[in-house]
């Protein structure tokens, strides 16, 4: 039961990959010169965070059974995966990633309660090469995680 609880975290793991390197794509050929396409760049910043975090999720429910959701619930669950927990599992991000990844947070929260706030162009282009240029830190703690799945569990 454990092989197999483990292996379908990894084949998860490798689903939300996939989503993350179309979302990559799309990121990459958005130059938001107007605001439909700022919009549509913001928009695409907020999906690929929360790819993420959906990783993260499901990783602390195999791995430790419980996720809190105290008030912090997003910035706690980022910061538990730079945590190695001792006889259970490795670090999921180093913190070269948590620091990007953390910025992403950032940012997901103002878009998704930014009712009468207007995106800023600059920012948001600001972000995108902060997140492009050092995706792949995220990329490598990804493939390390997989790897400890792998050796360990299948």
């Amino acid at each position: 039961m454990i092989k197999e609880k483990f292996s379908t975290l990894w084949a998860y793991i490798e689903s939300l990959e996939n989503t993350i390197n179309d979302q990559i794509k799309k990121i990459e050929q958005l130059n938001p010169d107007n605001e439909d396409k700022l919009i549509n760049l913001a928009y695409q910043l907020h999906n690929i965070y929360s790819v993420y975090e959906d990783m993260f999720k499901e990783i602390s429910i195999i791995f430790e059974n419980d996720i809190d959701r105290n008030t912090d619930y997003h910035k706690y669950l980022l910061k538990r995966m730079t945590l190695s927990i001792p006889n259970i599992r490795p670090n999921f991000l180093s913190e070269k990633s948590y620091s990007i990844l953390g910025e992403m947070l950032g940012f997901r929260y103002v878009f998704r309660h930014a009712y009468n706030y207007s995106l800023s162009q600059e920012k948001i282009k600001i972000l995108k090469k902060k997140f492009t240029d050092n995706f792949h830190y995220i990329k490598r703690d990804i493939e390390i995680f997989k790897n400890f799945l792998e050796e360990n569990f299948r």
